[in-house]
């Protein structure tokens, strides 16, 4: 039956489709373009002769067939991948793939990256986002499936394979631009009834900027938050109030850098909100270049 397979490359393409139920999504993931990722899929199944997923409009599923395979080549997959990790740790030179959440990566960890390079220009780091990388549960059980070699998440999980590294507390707190505090003054929680107020359109997610979880740590009360617009990427809310658009409930860990070169001012307390990690597998905590992300990071933190 496995001269039936043409290549590992079949089964890569395969294992990203099971597992995100899209090509579309798969081909994202592997950098190709979704009619090829379709066209491997239809040649393995012709080869194997029999169906992996059932194609429905707008939904793809696994037949229990496909349901085997996929289990089968998951673990495949993870065992080369880790032993390939476990050879590749003798050197600084070579790749590092980092994930966090869209948000983290664009407000956080991107201003960071030319310091890393200055001190690391021999790793090569590949970054990702993936929108439900906040959530550690979410996540974590399928760390090996993203060839992630180190993550940045929000919270923590007790699971014996994996080994966090703390970073920071998170903050909330409204911030708006010098101009629009300029042009609106508030000097009181109440005069957020008088202007735009910038929410996170998901605000029951796990990391999000949610304007009634402040209220309540600080017993406010009679503020409407009904006027203004939502977002559903919270940099994007971010953007729009360093433009003057309204006052946004901000986190520290997105906003330090705008309040510290001026585009952004903080206007009232701040209310401790979560915690984030450095997360990677244990077996992989010697890795030189693990451990060479792990202390630039601390030493970023600590400046």
């Amino acid at each position: 039956m496995l001269e039936k397979i043409s290549s590992l490359e079949a089964i890569r393409y395969f294992e990203a489709s099971a597992r995100l139920l899209s090509f579309t999504k798969a081909g994202e993931e592997l950098h190709i373009s979704q009619s090829a990722i379709s066209q491997k899929i239809i040649s393995l199944e012709n080869s194997l002769g029999f169906k992996l997923f059932h194609r429905r409009p707008r939904k793809l599923t696994l037949t229990p067939d496909g349901e085997k395979l996929f289990n089968a080549s998951r673990e495949a997959l993870g065992i080369l991948t880790n032993t390939l990790r476990s050879i590749n740790t003798r050197t600084l030179e070579g790749s590092l793939s980092v994930v966090a959440a869209p948000s983290i990566v664009s407000k956080w960890l991107l201003p960071k990256l030319p310091r890393f390079y200055l001190k690391h220009p021999e790793i090569e780091l590949a970054i990702k986002v993936n929108i439900e990388l906040a959530n550690p549960a979410s996540w974590l059980p399928d760390f090996k499936s993203y060839n992630t070699d180190i993550a940045i998440c929000f919270g923590k999980l007790d699971l014996e394979e994996l080994s966090f590294i703390y970073l920071f507390d998170d903050y909330l707190f409204p911030v708006c631009s010098p101009g629009f505090l300029k042009e609106n003054p508030i000097s009181a929680p109440q005069d957020l009834n008088k202007v735009p107020i910038l929410k996170d359109s998901n605000p029951k997610d796990f990391f999000t900027c949610n304007w009634n979880e402040w209220f309540q740590k600080l017993g406010i009360k009679d503020v409407d938050i009904s006027r203004g617009y939502s977002f559903n990427r919270l940099d994007l809310l971010i953007q729009s109030a360093i433009n003057g658009q309204g006052v946004a409930l901000g986190r520290h860990s997105l906003v330090a850098d705008d309040i510290e070169e001026g585009r952004l001012v903080k206007l009232f307390n701040e209310v401790p909100s979560g915690q984030f990690h450095l997360v990677t597998l244990s077996k992989l905590a010697e890795n030189l270049r693990i451990k060479a992300f792990i202390d630039w990071m601390k030493g970023e933190i600590n400046a």
